[in-house]
């Protein structure tokens, strides 16, 4: 019978893009003008059957700010000048602060660079040791911020 679903296993990340596309595709039909409200929002959600517990953190995760896209041939070639995340995870801030602070300090080898009212920016600790340690990683740490010039950390409470 045509339009019929096969049953097939559909993998996690398969699952985020098709989710993405049928809402781009539902955000096409809808005349939402300049855009809608954050409770128009949360009852369109509701609508589709997402918790709107989900929706506020998706929220507030782009409230916390994102980095336009570079475009063009050598972002693509080299990578781009700066990458951005941000989530929301439960916790006190200063518990996280000070897991943040071990995590930094031990597993990724920076140091704080200026700590600002809003945020810290780390960086590379400095010297042969620091070295020694990113590149005879006898433990197997990856040091996944070895690179990194910068590191702003910043912790909100929501």
């Amino acid at each position: 019978m045509a339009g019929e679903l096969v049953a097939r296993k559909i993998t996690s990340e398969q699952l985020e893009r098709i989710i993405q596309r049928a809402a781009e595709l539902q955000a096409g039909e809808m005349d939402t003008g300049e855009g809608m409200t954050e409770q128009e929002l949360l009852k369109l959600g509701s609508e589709v059957g997402i918790p709107g517990r989900f929706l506020r953190q998706a929220l507030y995760e782009e409230a916390a700010g994102g980095a336009a896209l570079e475009h063009g041939f050598v972002s693509r070639w080299a990578g781009p000048r700066m990458v951005l995340a941000h989530r929301v995870v439960p916790g006190e801030k200063a518990a996280l602060e000070q897991a943040i602070g071990e995590y930094m300090t031990e597993e990724e080898a920076m140091t704080p660079k200026r700590r600002l009212p809003d945020r810290t920016v780390w960086e590379r600790q400095k010297g042969l040791l620091a070295e020694m340690k990113r590149g005879l990683s006898f433990e197997g740490k990856a040091f996944h911020l070895a690179r990194a010039v910068d590191v702003s950390v910043q912790l909100t409470a929501l």
